[in-house]
């Protein structure tokens, strides 16, 4: 099992900047389950409204129910894979040549 290494989190504190830091796991209620992600798929699409901070109103994000469902495999759409501490990087590609990087994943293990 690879060492644990803290609550790494990436946060985008003003639109087009995107840091990776250490947050403390909060309190959670009884109700509540704490989750451990070791990857994350982020993409040109959801992932660059967020760094945009250019929120479309009623905008539908329907497709996170086919993936949670298993209706849709993502695996044939990564195209890079970054160690969370690159996901500046990571992001970076996805605005300069986002026809390039159709899908790419935060591994947060490595």
């Amino acid at each position: 099992m690879p060492a644990t290494r803290g609550n790494r989190i990436v946060v985008f504190p003003r639109p087009g900047v995107v840091e990776v830091v250490d947050a403390p796991v909060g309190a959670r209620a009884r109700d509540q389950v704490l989750l451990r992600t070791r990857r994350t798929l982020i993409s040109s699409g959801t992932d660059l409204t967020v760094l945009s901070g250019n929120f479309e109103p009623r905008s539908a994000w329907a497709s996170f129910d086919l993936v949670r469902d298993d209706e849709i495999d993502l695996a044939p759409l990564v195209t890079h894979r970054f160690r969370s501490e690159a996901a500046p990087e990571a992001y970076r590609l996805l605005l300069e040549d986002p026809s390039a990087a159709v899908g790419v994943v935060l591994d947060w293990d490595a």
